[in-house]
């Protein structure tokens, strides 16, 4: 990737650096297109075989230091009542959360590259560039703050975020500065 191409956003292949816009046709992709490419499998093996061989390594100094604490009876279970494990259900849901922030993380990450790069000194083509990377939400459609959610007056003026296009209050707008945000 050439320095002067613009930061990708979404989820990229890793063999051919497609763009995709979230993980299943991703994953879908992969299987397709490069699934049976010796390099990845070997590259993958060594990988797994890596980190076996640390699992396996800190299991064996992790027994070793519990063998001497560890009560020798087996705990026992109660037989009253039913039980049911919810941690499929915890993992699914905990993967989707985690998966969703992550992208909208990075989302926002590469836009703050974005916009920092290239920054105009002139106010004007500074807002043509930051309404040129981030599509603003227009001033008419939003009546309350989102967040507070009190009514904009001469007072409580409206404040476009720069990196998601959303409008709020002064109050509830966090502002950066450019040598914090590039950083």
């Amino acid at each position: 990737m050439a320095a002067t191409d613009p930061p990708l956003e979404g989820f990229l292949c890793p063999v051919c650096l497609a763009d995709f816009p979230a993980p299943a046709p991703l994953t879908k992709h992969f299987d397709e297109f490069h699934r049976d490419d010796p390099e990845i499998f070997k590259s993958l093996k060594d990988l797994f075989g890596k980190a076996k061989s640390k699992i396996l390594k800190r299991e064996e100094t992790s027994s070793r230091s519990f063998a001497d604490t560890a009560p020798r009876s087996p705990p026992s279970r109660s037989e009253t009542g039913t039980t049911r494990s919810h941690t499929a259900y915890f993992r699914q849901t905990r993967n989707a959360r985690l998966e969703r922030y992550s992208a909208q993380t990075n989302k926002l990450l590469i836009r703050l590259d974005k916009l920092l790069n290239d920054l105009p000194t002139d106010p004007v083509d500074r807002k043509a560039h930051e309404r040129a990377v981030v599509p603003w939400i227009d001033d008419k459609d939003v009546k309350l703050c989102p967040i507070c959610a009190k009514s904009f007056h001469v007072a409580r003026r409206k404040h476009h975020c720069r990196l998601c296009g959303a409008v709020m209050c002064r109050d509830c707008t966090v502002f950066l500065s450019l040598r914090d945000a590039s950083r």
